[in-house]
């Protein structure tokens, strides 16, 4: 059941008595201002994890080596895409380096610039002003690979990637192969989706905090296998692979 609350002239979509938000930049605000916040992920099958949101606000030092070996290697002008708190663009930003952040968080985007980001753009790779320069390195960690969301989104990411990308340009992104996992409700998940027509890794997922909710969206944890298919006849090639258990870290370039 759907309704709609009014308050002081506005309008606010309930759905089931959960506010439709930004849940996931209202949990970032939350740990700026009071700490301890938790970032909730429920997936579509009714799995929920909960993760201390801490983790978007951490020092390099105290980063994934993953991360760390990715960052590190992002030369030239860098995009930063689901900048999260803006812990990668303030870390460049440190380092003298040309950055631009991005994310689909109004709050967050807050969050970033009260912590110092100096250039951030609201929404998604599709949603970039024109540019006068193009990108040498796009960032896509934390997991955001999972941000291409399925086969075909993934192929029109690759695209946009290539417009604003130098010919000699890099990504990299984190992801974790699904089929590693040993949880048997997460590989029963997998199975259904196969069983549904979609992508074993493609997670239906929303983020939760009080009674606020994002809307669902797709998250896609992609194998190498996976990612191999996804850039096959694109402006990009697979090129190294770094692999920290079920976890990894993709270097894609332009062709």
């Amino acid at each position: 059941m759907t309704v709609r609350q009014y308050s002081g002239g506005k309008s606010t979509m309930m759905t089931d008595r959960v506010e439709i938000g930004d849940a996931f930049g209202t949990a970032l605000l939350e740990e700026l201002e009071h700490g301890n916040a938790f970032e909730v992920a429920e997936r579509d099958d009714g799995f929920v994890g909960v993760h201390p949101i801490a983790r978007y606000f951490a020092e390099y030092s105290d980063w994934p080596e993953l991360e760390k070996v990715a960052i590190d290697s992002a030369s030239g002008r860098v995009l930063d895409l689901g900048a999260g708190a803006g812990r990668a663009t303030l870390t460049l930003q440190q380092r003298n380096q040309s950055v631009l952040a991005v994310y689909n968080s109004p709050l967050a985007v807050q969050v970033c610039r009260r912590r110092g980001v100096q250039n951030i753009v609201l929404g998604t790779i599709f949603d970039l002003p024109p540019q006068q320069e193009t990108f040498d390195s796009v960032l896509m960690l934390g997991g955001n690979l999972g941000f291409l969301q399925g086969p075909s989104t993934a192929r029109a990411f690759l695209i946009a990637a290539a417009s604003v990308t130098s010919p000699s340009a890099r990504i990299f992104g984190i992801s974790t192969d699904p089929y590693l996992s040993l949880n048997p409700t997460h590989l029963a998940y997998y199975k259904r989706n196969f069983e549904s027509g979609r992508v074993g890794g493609q997670m239906r997922l929303r983020i939760r905090h009080g009674i606020r909710a994002t809307v669902w969206f797709d998250l896609w944890l992609l194998s190498v296998p996976d990612l191999q298919q996804v850039v096959a006849n694109t402006d990009w090639n697979l090129g190294a692979v770094q692999r920290d258990g079920a976890r990894y870290l993709a270097t894609l370039t332009r062709c």
